[in-house]
């Protein structure tokens, strides 16, 4: 048999997009070599080729935004934003529904930092409240080459949709063969709002097969009994333990809504992503990132394919059905984005061929290389994966004697879900002792702590939070004004410039703030200490898994060129910065808990 390390060497994800030249009667078949030098954001074969397409490149290359030339709709309207308005505006749009991570994925597993590279025994895993499955996707894609050993993997989540949408993802990597083909099928599933008809071919003639032959053996069957079904693949299993209701449900996933035409689902994503009401918060996203990332949002906001900018769309026509759940409604708030699942660095260094400044082109590529590892580690190792639908809260009864080397929580933590003092006590006792496994770690995160810990300062000390926040603009402006050059002395143009910085200023506080006082306070206000001797369970003083603040910037009052860099490309994402993980382990009674 094949070694592990050569299979994983011999994986090759194609990175050369075809010419850009694609014309409705002549498409170029070629590779793209060469970048258009003006924007970076497509390829071609050929000058010739370049020459011929330029006429629909034009409005892309020469946009506004990559120009210079761009000004926020309200700007050109002489008009004040809807953001900054006294009258009250929705600040989110559509569903409050995360089909979609909102915070890069972590590798929960970690084998250089923790039981060693070459550590061969089994390892045990839950994602308590998975969202989606990118904690668990990358924690086996990036395991080391030369680990054989068998991973065990629990996966639940509260809401079906994600628990229906990550079985459909694990049928298409264990059922596809093709590794290129799973992995191009995950994707698009997971992130594009049409797909092809070979992807839906997929899910309609293979896999919705499967799901529905225990649906057909379990029509009798209560309401309320719980199903369990295991499939075997290989070496590998996926067992999945649902209620009788909710598998007959889980084929819906697999249909498109009758009615939903390719126009009608645009029209439906449309009505959110690019409401008149957003137009004007769009326009703030557009202020805060780069020109060339802006322009790919935009397109991807328009088209809602994930694919690098350049390439036709022309082949994706079918809704994607486990998106779609009916012919009215975009099921997510208009601000979701696949970026924000994903390190912004790390698939910005992912070679993607020639168009360097393509974002999203680069996140395709970066993810078809995880996607693909992910497929053969399913092949080569024995995985089993286990998919439940329970309420966090009643794992520990759920699970009763198992125990596991890695528990993630992602934010059930935060204080408007279960808490930390529940959240410990319920899944602390799940975590393999300090005997078995000195390295067995439970993580949680904080999305929502500093925020709240600084609305208390406002409530409690309004002095003290209005010097917090004078200080915050300091630092905050120094960031977003460093090495701009003045405007013209034309009055307009200077009020224009003014006003601009100060909202990307004000975007920037958060982003500067204590962040440390701010979450130690809130520590104390809910008594993490208590709850970890409540739980048994201890905070790591040293994180071995993921940063306290992977996504913080610590340029201090001098900040380096780097980190100038580092901060404004934060301040183009998702993200904040004050998103805090805390490691904890079991427990030695004999010492205290001690802050990570």
């Amino acid at each position: 048999m094949e070694s592990l390390e050569k299979k994983m060497s011999d994986l090759q994800v194609d990175s050369r997009a075809s010419c850009c030249n694609q014309q409705p009667n002549s498409s170029c078949p070629k590779v793209g070599s060469l970048a258009c030098k003006g924007c970076l954001m497509v390829s071609y074969c050929s000058k010739r080729c370049q020459t011929v397409h330029w006429p629909d490149h034009r409005k892309d290359c020469q946009s506004p935004l990559l120009k210079g030339t761009w000004k926020p709709r309200w700007a050109t309207q002489n008009r004040q934003p809807a953001f900054i308005s006294d009258s009250e505006v929705q600040t989110k749009l559509g569903t409050l529904k995360y089909l979609w991570g909102n915070v890069p994925a972590i590798d929960v597993i970690q084998l250089a930092q923790n039981e060693g590279i070459n550590f061969q025994k089994p390892l045990d895993l839950l994602f308590a409240a998975s969202g989606d499955l990118r904690n668990v996707v990358l924690s086996v894609a990036d395991l080391p080459p030369g680990y054989r050993s068998p991973l065990n993997i629990v996966i639940n989540d509260l809401e079906f949709d994600i628990v229906a949408r990550n079985l459909i993802f694990l049928l298409i990597m264990f059922n596809e063969e093709d590794p290129n083909t799973a992995a191009e099928a995950m994707l698009h599933v997971w992130y594009s709002a049409l797909v092809t008809e070979p992807c839906y071919t997929l899910l309609q003639k293979k896999l919705k097969p499967m799901v529905e032959e225990v649906c057909s053996n379990i029509a009798e069957k209560c309401s309320r009994a719980l199903v369990v079904k295991t499939w075997t693949f290989g070496n590998s299993s996926l067992r999945i333990v649902l209620t009788r209701e909710a598998w007959m449900k889980l084929p819906l996933y697999f249909d498109v809504p009758s009615g939903l035409t390719k126009e009608a689902a645009h029209d439906v994503r449309q009505a959110i992503v690019n409401a008149p009401s957003r137009v004007d918060f769009v326009d703030r996203a557009i202020l805060r990132t780069s020109p060339t990332m802006a322009v790919g949002m935009i397109k991807y906001r328009k088209d809602g394919v994930l694919i690098p900018f350049g390439q036709p769309r022309d082949a994706f026509t079918v809704p994607n059905p486990t998106i779609f759940d009916s012919t009215c409604k975009w099921p997510m708030m208009d601000s979701a984005d696949p970026l924000g699942g994903w390190s912004i660095k790390t698939f910005l260094a992912t070679k993607a061929g020639p168009a360097k400044k393509d974002t999203y082109g680069q996140l395709y590529y970066y993810l078809k290389r995880v996607f693909t590892k992910f497929h053969s580690r399913l092949r080569s190792n024995p995985v089993s994966l286990e998919l439940y639908h329970v309420d966090a809260q009643t794992l520990d009864k759920t699970l009763t004697g198992r125990h596991f080397d890695r528990i993630e929580v992602s934010n059930i933590c935060d204080t408007h879900y279960l808490g930390i003092e529940t959240s410990l006590e319920t899944l602390g006792p799940l975590l393999r002792s300090p005997s078995l496994n000195s390295h067995a770690t439970l993580v949680t995160l904080f999305l929502n702590a500093v925020a709240e810990a600084k609305m208390m300062i406002r409530l409690m000390n309004p002095m003290l939070a209005r010097i917090a926040i004078m200080h915050e603009m300091r630092f905050a402006s120094d960031y977003i004004t460093h090495g701009l050059r003045k405007p013209s002395s034309n009055p307009a143009e200077i009020r224009n410039f003014i006003e601009i910085q100060t909202i990307k200023t004000a975007c920037a506080l958060d982003m500067v703030s204590n962040m440390d006082a701010y979450f130690n306070g809130y520590m104390e206000i809910y008594d993490f200490a208590q709850a970890a001797l409540s739980a048994r369970v201890a905070m790591k003083t040293k994180h071995t898994i993921i940063p306290p603040w992977p996504l913080r910037v610590d340029g201090g009052v001098q900040p380096t060129q780097k980190d100038r860099e580092d901060f404004m490309l934060l301040l183009g994402s998702a993200h904040i910065g004050h998103e805090r993980y805390v490691e904890w382990k079991v427990a030695d009674l004999r010492t205290a808990t001690k802050e990570a």
